[in-house]
């Protein structure tokens, strides 16, 4: 997943929750894989991402806070 860009890994998090697939393995890679580009996430990947962990139920605290901190700084500090 080192040449997915932002959206790629987005949206294979996205297909993957469409299709009600929990493959733990899989995101555990997706989130190693974006906690490097969080940076570069829009408003919008960044919702998608929380979705797609929520909808699935996929629980990881280090991502978590990671999206936290990167939405805080996209909205301003809120």
């Amino acid at each position: 997943m080192g040449h997915f860009n932002v959206q790629k890994l987005t949206n294979a998090e996205w297909a993957f929750a469409m299709a009600s697939q929990r493959d733990a393995p899989l995101f555990a890679a997706l989130a190693r894989a974006e906690q490097r580009r969080l940076g570069g996430f829009s408003v919008q990947e960044l919702a998608n991402t929380w979705w797609a962990f929520a909808t699935l139920s996929h629980r990881d605290a280090p991502v978590f806070a990671a999206l936290v901190r990167a939405a805080e700084r996209r909205l301003g500090g809120f």
